[in-house]
């Protein structure tokens, strides 16, 4: 079965404030609400390097928070919903030792026909939008493009990279021709994704896309490295790649891999899990037992042999942790 089909339960985020009005449709009363969105926005952004997360629930109050969730070594991911007339600001914001690293702002490219609207009552927000916003696009699979604001506080950003290499081993500097959007999706901690047992999704869904095109292209410097990262989610997606390269005899992981794939397995953290809104699953249960196979010393691969063809196409959760 191929990589994307085996891949650990994959999931796609779901946009559930869709509006689907047309132009003709949208009120002023609409237009004024994504107005004052951003025109809220724009006061709280671009960000200054002494922001705090105290200073930035102040300014966020009366948005709708989601959730704080850790993604290791003091590290938070926290997810605001910016919500106006017709148009959702998803806010997602990494903190280290309460101060702010990295801030980045999505708006879906199916929104912006909306926000044309109100580009004409108040052309300083075009203006604002243009310099903050940039397109970011996915090479390969042209949906899922978005509108994105990224913020990045170096310093910050580099003492939250050593710290993680106390404990994983530094990142090495490594060459990313051809490899940038790849990289950068599985490497950047505020990229946030959803897992769920459909797999309706998994041929274009980027981060599986990601994974699978390094690894087929021989770029498992690349997949390690980003073990090393500051992604969470980055993180997961690069084991499940390595156990399925390593059952089916394409890459022999060796006991350095196995005991890097092991540290980050036992920090035992939540992802979220799209079947149920709240919802969240301890990613350390959230692989095959029959790839875990592989970080045993004693498991042998057989020649001809594939992961087994009858595994439905979802995460399955065993009962207690696996032993090695």
């Amino acid at each position: 079965m191929k990589l994307f089909k085996i891949l650990f339960t994959i999931g796609i985020i779901c946009s559930c404030y869709y509006n689907s009005f047309s132009q003709t449709e949208i009120s002023k009363e609409l237009i004024d609400k994504d107005i004052a969105l951003f025109q809220r926005f724009f006061q709280i952004f671009p960000f200054s390097d002494q922001s705090t997360v105290a200073e930035l629930n102040k300014k966020l109050e009366g948005f709708t928070e989601v959730e704080v969730n850790p993604i290791g070594f003091e590290g938070n991911l926290h997810w605001w919903v910016l919500t106006g007339g017709t148009t959702i600001i998803d806010a997602n914001i990494l903190s280290y030792n309460n101060k702010i690293i990295m801030v980045q702002a999505t708006i879906y490219k199916k929104y912006l026909h909306n926000l044309d609207l109100a580009f004409k009552e108040d052309k300083t927000i075009k203006n604002k939008f243009n310099h903050l916003f940039i397109l970011k696009t996915n090479p390969h699979y042209f949906n899922d493009s978005v509108f994105q604001y990224i913020y990045t506080n170096q310093t910050l950003y580099t003492e939250y990279q050593n710290h993680i290499s106390m404990f994983l081993g530094k990142q090495a500097k490594v060459k990313t021709k051809n490899y940038e959007f790849e990289y950068d999706l599985l490497n950047r901690p505020t990229e946030r994704f959803q897992f769920q047992p459909v797999d309706r999704y998994y041929r274009s869904y980027a981060p599986v896309y990601a994974v699978k095109k390094l690894l087929i292209d021989n770029k498992t410097d690349l997949v390690l490295n980003i073990l090393k990262g500051p992604s969470l989610y980055g993180r997961i997606y690069a084991i499940s790649g390595l156990l399925v390269w390593g059952y089916e005899g394409k890459y022999n992981l060796t006991s350095e891999d196995k005991k890097l794939i092991q540290t980050v397995l036992d920090l035992n953290l939540n992802v979220e899990d799209a079947t149920g809104m709240g919802r969240h699953l301890s990613y350390n249960k959230c692989f095959d037992q029959e790839l875990l196979k592989v970080l045993d010393n004693d498991f042998k691969f057989k020649v001809g042999s594939t992961y087994p063809e009858e595994k439905p196409f979802e995460c399955i959760l065993v009962e207690q942790n696996p032993e090695f």
